[in-house]
């Protein structure tokens, strides 16, 4: 435990975050929360990115940048361009970063897609010295403005936030279940499993953790769905192509009269966490294969990750909009964690609920022992310059 004298001083943080009501394949799936930049400050959107260690601003001289509420540097008597990177105060909630450090987009980079506009990069290496230097959380840790080096997050529609400083006990029920955050924002998993309990075979001992894709991949998709056991659902109801393309989402249910429920579990150190039916089964969109059928939200991973880190699959947002997420930001003395909880508004059964994790991190006692709030967030003050809507247009 850090001692009262240094938590009297520091800050903690919550910031809404716009998440879409319903995942629907073909439309915009990725979460943003308001920020400011600059001096005045200007409102701003950001993408979160669990696992980008760098943030991304688009400039208004950026003429090919998506999105609205771009940031004008020429207005803010704090900017600076540095020989690596710029920097400027960035608002978080009612917490003020100097010289916070971001990536400017003055010209459209022509090798990125839309997605990778404007991300906050919630990531910190441990070990990259020059990524730690452009990390916008380690700039607020470093300038001691925060109450603890943590961060709350949920994606789930009905309480979306990001929380900064501090884990907010009314987010969610149960325990914590902490466990190391290794390189490149992975996680160690037991596995996955089906409607019946039982481990599908997929040999997934290390995932990637990512915000900003759309779905669960995993090397071959058609063992879960030829299995019954596994999905919950009949094989007659299954439509679409049994052997999808590589990075897509062709298998579907139909659903024209009823919505069925679709069953899948990822287990975390001995703690097997439901993924939320209605972001795993997607309503009809334009990439539905055929009229009244649903997506499904489990994709094959080979053309999606990048092989060359030893990933071998991803939770993307169909996995992180059913739990709570924790991140404890990595220090001198400490590693990077991760806390997985249930949410708390869920509607998952006190048995799953109580749960307990199998193992406890080393240097738990040193390092996940936090300060809890006792004060409301810091708010921001509105003297913010508008530009638009508050949240970006996809």
């Amino acid at each position: 435990m850090v001692p009262s004298a240094f938590a009297a001083n520091r800050l903690w943080a919550s910031l809404p975050v716009d998440s879409p009501r319903q995942l629907i394949g073909g439309d915009p799936f990725l979460h943003a929360v308001n920020v400011t930049i600059g001096t005045p400050p200007q409102q701003s959107s950001m993408f979160l990115s669990i696992t980008d260690p760098t943030s991304v601003i688009s400039s208004t001289d950026c003429f090919f940048c998506p999105g609205r509420n771009l940031f004008d540097q020429s207005l803010s008597s704090t900017f600076q361009r540095t020989e690596s990177f710029f920097d400027d105060v960035i608002g978080l909630g009612g917490m003020s970063v100097d010289k916070a450090p971001f990536w400017l987009y003055e010209t459209w980079p022509t090798n990125q897609s839309i997605f990778h506009s404007r991300g906050l990069g919630l990531w910190v290496d441990r070990h990259n010295t020059t990524l730690q230097q452009q990390s916008i959380l380690k700039a607020a840790f470093d300038q001691e403005l925060l109450l603890n080096p943590v961060i709350g997050l949920i994606l789930n529609p009905r309480n979306p936030k990001l929380t900064i400083g501090a884990l907010d006990p009314n987010d969610y029920v149960g325990e914590i279940n902490w466990v190391s955050a290794l390189d490149d924002g992975q996680v160690n998993i037991d596995g996955f499993y089906g409607f019946n309990g039982s481990k599908i075979p997929w040999e997934t001992p290390t995932v990637y953790m990512d915000s900003r894709s759309f779905s669960i991949y995993v090397p071959n998709p058609k063992v879960y769905f030829v299995n019954e056991g596994y999905s919950g659902l009949p094989l007659s109801q299954l439509v679409g192509t049994l052997g999808a393309p590589s990075g897509t989402s062709e298998f579907a249910y139909v659903c024209n009269t009823t919505t069925p429920t679709i069953s899948l579990s990822v287990g975390i150190n001995g703690v097997k966490y439901p993924v939320n039916s209605t972001d795993l089964l997607r309503p009809p969109g334009p990439f539905s294969p055929g009229f009244g059928t649903c997506l499904v939200g489990i994709s094959n991973f080979s053309s999606v990750a990048n092989d060359a880190n030893g990933h071998n699959a991803v939770l993307g947002v169909t996995f992180l909009r059913s739990v709570y997420l924790a991140y404890r930001i990595p220090t001198a003395d400490c590693p990077a964690y991760w806390g997985f909880a249930f949410l708390a508004n869920t509607n998952a059964s006190s048995t799953l609920v109580q749960q307990k994790p199998t193992s406890t991190p080393t240097f738990s006692d040193r390092c996940l022992n936090f300060h809890q709030p006792t004060s409301p967030p810091a708010n921001a003050p509105d003297n913010t310059q508008k530009f638009g809507n508050p949240f970006p247009v996809y």
